[in-house]
């Protein structure tokens, strides 16, 4: 019926970039935390081996049966691994393969029945193996056993809600969509319960501008980190605020603080203006935090902004990267990764990039054309 539930919605509105801890809780604020900016140049950019960046890594060929076939890259709407098992959403289904590369078990419950989503949205792993659904259409949240049994259902018709991460084994985090004044970007809830508990970020000039953008976020150090579209900072999420955690500078080309709010009746026009002839790099789609590292995926709009970038904690000194060389000579230049957990991520290689390299093809017996992705699993330095 749906293809992909994110393409119902060009705009995904958010907020302009800020400089505060958004919402202690409730409609407070707190003051800022000294900014962490972190400097990165461009120049000298290129391709990495990817012994440089991760301290190991791993490849799973994922596989190909009817019903577990992968789409395309842009059509993931998420990956998560928990408690080695790999958790891939399509947008209509949640497959859940082994680290041997076998589907385990695929949740798929689109519909219009009681206990059934429409237009999966997000979905988020328990630490138990509860998986959580929400619907986009229905504007619900499902939680699922890991066996795949209905548990619960909780409606939420007065939220846009876009995103659902968990907190722990009770609490959700419901990221909305900012489109409404004096509304919370953030909500949390008891998955048990289904009740409210507390809602921060509060959203004085929400962003008329419509676009698109996939989420990411990762954990570290058991906080949940995240950054978002139109801003080039990086958050500390909570049960009950978001603090700036990083500023990210590419080439000190960062946009002016009020440049996302001057695109007016014709906000559209305004980012083909930033994509197509302002030199700035507003964007960080994905983050990823080690101990002693970061690996981030930065976005100016036209190609030639764009790339990735690793950068030592300690020193500071980073690397702007173009492409990953994987083994046997095998270079990619993949359009994102996944963020994970502590420092780990994943990429989806699929085989019409892996046989552009014959040697490195000859890892995977069996591949061929047809075949769902190898996932790359690499732990970051």
């Amino acid at each position: 019926m749906i293809k992909n539930i994110r393409l119902i919605f060009t705009c995904l509105l958010l907020e302009v970039t800020l400089g505060f801890v958004l919402g202690c809780s409730g409609n407070s604020s707190c003051p800022a935390p000294n900014s962490k900016e972190i400097f990165i140049s461009t120049k000298g950019k290129g391709d990495v081996p990817i012994e440089d960046i991760f301290s190991e890594h791993r490849y799973i060929p994922l596989e190909t049966r009817d019903d577990a076939l992968l789409p395309g890259l842009t059509d993931i709407i998420r990956l998560l691994l928990n408690n080695e098992r790999i958790y891939i959403s399509d947008g209509k289904s949640v497959m859940r393969f082994n680290f041997d590369g076998r589907l385990d078990c695929k949740y798929s419950h689109e519909g219009e029945g009681a206990h059934e989503y429409m237009g999966l949205a997000s979905f988020s792993v328990i630490d138990d193996g509860d998986v959580v659904f929400y619907g986009m259409l229905n504007r619900s949240i499902f939680n699922y056993t890991p066996d795949d049994h209905f548990v619960s259902r909780w409606q939420y018709k007065q939220w846009f809600i876009r995103e659902i991460i968990n907190l722990d084994d009770d609490l959700l985090l419901l990221q909305c969509m900012d489109n409404i004044k004096d509304s919370y970007r953030f909500h949390v809830v008891n998955r048990y319960t289904g009740e409210e508990v507390n809602a921060y970020w509060k959203l004085d000039n929400p962003d008329p501008c419509l676009m698109f953008m996939r989420d990411f976020y990762c954990r570290y150090d058991g906080k949940i980190i995240k950054s978002f579209y139109k801003s080039n900072n990086v958050y500390e999420l909570s049960c009950d605020s978001a603090i700036l955690r990083y500023t990210i500078n590419i080439d000190n080309k960062i946009p002016p603080v009020d440049y996302w709010m001057r695109g007016g009746n014709d906000p559209v026009a305004h980012f083909e203006r930033y994509r197509l002839q302002d030199d700035y790099i507003g964007h960080i789609p994905v983050f990823l935090e080690s101990d002693r590292s970061i690996l981030l995926r930065y976005d100016g709009g036209a190609k030639e902004r764009q790339g990735y970038a690793f950068v030592d904690k300690a020193t500071r000194e980073s690397r702007a990267i173009v492409r990953f060389i994987f083994e046997d000579g095998f270079v990619h230049q993949p359009e994102y990764f996944f963020p994970l957990s502590d420092g780990w991520c994943a990429m989806l290689l699929y085989p019409e990039d892996i046989f552009k390299n014959t040697v490195f093809a000859q890892r995977f017996p069996g591949l061929d054309e047809e075949s769902n992705p190898v996932l790359f699993l690499g732990k970051l330095r």
